[in-house]
């Protein structure tokens, strides 16, 4: 199940060895970029034991970061050397009610917070009793909360908006006053400590956090949390190590993919006042609920929305050129999201603490973060979301999981499009080399035809599976599809020649105007073809067809240099092709010979699609290419003789394959319009 591959991504950090100040920064939320926001106000209240008496102190608040250039645009850059001291994670749902289980008195402060708190010190002290109810190290009376809202209340009533931009904040509550808390003084801060302001209550030394205790009681509260969905004290059995030891359920707010709010679908029994406790399905024990609660995050962390134009082609007409044009320039759709796991293929392998290490080295190269000079391979050609995958990662005892999912995570609402698990790192990286070859022949021949570069956006459609088996195969057929490239399956010919077919058929209707968009799709259609012929000879398991058709260029030079007495077709694609290609040298001669001032007669629609009718391979056959001598005659046209010779050897293979033609219509059509489109290339 997807929770174990968590606990499995998770185990190698708990157990690593990583500095207490790393694990809080990534078994919470400190590094959200949801969070990045709420370090502009950080309210600190220092509470300190002076002589037996309590003391209070509201500091102002503080910006914990600073503003930096992004992309061209303005962000706040919280300070990731104070930050850790103060571990959140950012609430699901509704965001201002309390949530889960707070290791210390640190709260986030939304828009609203911020006036309800500067109006009166009650709503501060509402906020507060709340909240402490859920924290596991807060030991204050009632009477210190009442005073800690007063005098917060002031901070916030100082705290202006700045223009139209939502106010966010964090409260914390450093008490030093009892044994073994995470907060106290320090003249200087040593490692293993860091930094949340210079005291007011301890003059000349600085309020410090003790990141390993801060980390222990993370740990506590998570387990907490899981506790919320029932528990079992020294006498369950992990689902995962299978430990008898004091378990929890599933149940976890950094893992939103089960944080039940609706309980409908859960069995209860009849009569039952409650529903029943997710411990009874799913229990885990600390090292596990602590590896979970990890792996989660780390998952948050590789996970990335897919861009705008790759969503807008998921909800696109596969068969309509007209319908994908009007998907593209319409409003974005659904944000579709990726994630990625990795994982050795036996737990075993990481039971050495070298390899651990270096397991953890590579998950945090993925993040994004400054290792080792080992290469990497940029895989977003394959998953169609950002996903780089370090050398080591690179080997066949690792696995990829990809998981695909909409709906909005930061409320618990997911909805899981696709999983494709088990995929080898070398079946993506060789998916990847042809990926490239296609985008390079995608972006020839439309140089080609241009005459001037494509821009980077083209080259990235074309070197992008999801792209290309969309446009390919259809939206309800695509995860499917990238699953069985990523496993090696073959794949259909016949349904994405039938797309093609489809919507070249409707371009054909709007010739010679749309001759533009035919060569587009007959762009797609070569580089597509170019894919599955690489794909099935270089990868697939089972030969299953794949196309039959030679590269374009083999073909066009076998139609104009092999000699007449030699020119055999062996399959209806390239008959096709062939009859594109003469149909597209007659029709150039036509418009020449039937031009009134600058403008000509397209053949196609002037003596082909008659009344609108649709192109056939009989339609061509009877009013095309059988009728190129009439044509000529009529209009005085000067056909070459090697066309004549040419175009009557097509006419008897045509013949010759008729009922073959009749059962791969497709294939016969969508080789015809490459052909015909194509012809202008010919050297």
């Amino acid at each position: 199940m997807l929770a174990e591959s968590l606990i499995r991504l998770g185990r190698p950090f708990t157990e690593g060895g990583l500095a207490a100040e790393v694990m809080l920064l990534k078994a919470t939320d400190l590094t959200d970029d949801r969070a990045r926001n709420f370090f502009r106000h950080v309210f600190v209240v220092e509470i300190a034991d002076s002589g037996g008496q309590r003391r209070i102190h509201a500091h102002p608040y503080v910006a914990w970061g600073h503003q930096e250039t992004l992309n061209r645009k303005e962000v706040f850059r919280p300070d990731t050397s104070r930050i850790p001291g103060i571990p959140f994670t950012v609430p699901r749902g509704n965001p201002r009610q309390r949530q889960g289980r707070y290791p210390v008195p640190v709260y986030l402060v939304y828009d609203e917070d911020f006036n309800a708190f500067a109006e009166s010190a009650n709503n501060v002290e509402k906020f507060l009793t709340g909240r402490l109810e859920w924290t596991l190290e807060a030991k204050l009376s009632e009477h210190e909360v009442q005073e800690i809202a007063e005098a917060l209340s002031a901070r916030f009533g100082s705290c202006q908006r700045q223009g139209r931009e939502k106010r966010l904040g964090i409260i914390v509550l450093a008490d030093t006053s009892y044994p073994n808390s995470p907060y106290t003084y320090a003249a200087t801060h040593k490692p293993g400590q860091c930094v949340l302001t210079e005291s007011k209550l301890a003059p000349g030394k600085q309020l410090v956090a003790n990141l390993d205790r801060l980390m222990e009681l993370v740990w506590k509260a998570k387990a907490e949390e899981g506790a919320k969905g029932g528990g079992r004290i020294q006498a369950g059995e992990c689902s995962v190590c299978r430990e008898k030891t004091d378990v929890v359920s599933l149940y976890s707010q950094a893992w939103p993919w089960f944080s039940v709010t609706w309980t409908g679908p859960l069995p209860m029994p009849l009569g039952a006042s409650k529903p029943p406790k997710l411990v009874e399905g799913v229990a885990l024990c600390p090292s596990c609920y602590g590896a979970l609660t990890f792996g989660a995050q780390v998952f948050s962390s590789l996970s990335q929305p897919l861009p705008n134009w790759v969503t807008k082609e998921l909800f696109s007409p596969s068969s309509s050129p007209m319908g994908k044009d009007r998907a593209r320039r319409g409003s974005p759709p659904d944000t579709v999201y990726g994630g990625v796991i990795v994982l050795p293929v036996l737990d075993g392998f990481l039971e050495q603490r070298k390899e651990r290490e270096d397991f953890v080295a590579g998950i945090l190269r993925m993040q994004g973060e400054p290792g080792n000079k080992q290469t990497v391979r940029h895989l977003a050609t394959i998953t169609g979301f950002e996903f780089v995958l370090p050398e080591d990662f690179q080997q066949d005892i690792y696995r990829l999981t990809l998981l695909y999912y909409s709906g909005n995570p930061g409320r618990g609402d997911i909805h899981l499009r696709a999983t494709i698990e088990d995929v080898y790192p070398s079946v993506a990286t060789e998916v990847d080399d042809i990926l490239q070859q296609v985008a390079q022949e995608a972006a020839e021949l439309r140089e080609r035809w241009r005459s001037a570069p494509i821009s980077e956006f083209d080259r990235q459609r074309y070197s992008t599976l999801p792209y290309l088996l969309v446009t390919a195969y259809g939206a309800g057929y695509l995860w499917q599809a990238l699953a069985d490239v990523l496993h090696r399956r073959p794949l259909s010919v016949e349904r994405f020649v039938r797309n093609v077919t489809y919507r070249l058929q409707e371009l054909s209707h709007h010739l010679p105007d749309s001759l533009g968009q035919i060569r587009e799709e007959v762009r797609f259609y070569v580089a597509f073809s170019t894919f599955l012929r690489e794909f099935h000879t270089r990868l697939a398991i089972k030969e299953d067809g794949g196309m039959s058709m030679r590269p374009w260029q083999e073909i066009q030079r076998f139609l104009t240099e092999t000699p007449v007495a030699e020119l055999t077709f062996d399959n209806v694609d390239e008959l096709g092709f062939a009859c594109g290609h003469l149909t597209r040298q007659f029709s150039r001669q036509y418009w020449s010979h039937t031009k009134t001032g600058d403008q000509g007669k397209d053949f196609l629609t002037h003596r082909v699609m008659s009344f609108g009718s649709s192109l056939t391979p009989h339609t061509l056959w009877r009013r095309a290419l059988s009728r190129f001598d009439e044509y000529a005659l009529k209009l005085k046209m000067n056909l070459p003789q090697d066309f004549r010779r040419r175009n009557a050897v097509v006419l008897m293979e045509y013949a010759r394959m008729e009922e073959e033609v009749k059962k791969q219509q497709d294939r016969f059509m969508a080789a015809f319009w490459a052909g015909y489109a194509l012809q202008d290339l010919a050297s």
